[in-house]
């Protein structure tokens, strides 16, 4: 994320998480990158400087194309939300049984083992990522790289 060597990117550089948002929901393109292949994503981040971009992510309002939005730290309760809007957008009238059912018993958690998010990232890190994706923080509302969302 910060470059390396001859190429360093630019501390204005639009980030990992906000050149994924622009490529699919901005842009609408299909990008033709492995977001998961570290040295390709590395060349595409630093290839990435344009002014367009990071003035279109500026302006960009989240709620413009999506109707909803899940945040991982209260998954249940926004997919409720999101459900309930979908069945009045559409009319649809959803069986809940299984969603109550999963949340009853908890059948969200994560069955990976792995630390917490600051054991991965050291505040330098955090302040680099935050930097870089400053505009995807804002727009959900996260004041820290590893905290939670404060709009609601």
């Amino acid at each position: 994320l910060g470059g390396t060597g001859d190429h360093p990117v630019s501390p204005d550089a639009l980030g990992v998480m906000s050149l994924r948002y622009w490529e699919t929901l901005i842009s609408q393109n299909d990008p033709e990158i492995n977001f998961y292949d570290g040295q390709v994503l590395d060349q595409y981040v630093k290839n990435n400087t344009d002014q367009s971009k990071i003035d279109a992510m500026s302006r960009y309002n989240v709620s413009s194309v999506i109707d909803c939005w899940v945040h991982d730290e209260t998954y249940y309760d926004d997919l409720k939300a999101c459900l309930r809007k979908y069945e009045q957008l559409s009319g649809a009238k959803l069986e809940w049984a299984p969603f109550e059912n999963a949340q009853i018993n908890g059948t969200r958690k994560n069955p990976s083992n792995h630390q917490s998010c600051s054991y991965y990232y050291s505040p330098d890190l955090a302040a680099l990522v935050m930097r870089h994706d400053r505009y995807m923080f804002e727009k959900f509302g996260y004041g820290t790289c590893c905290g939670t969302s404060v709009a609601r």
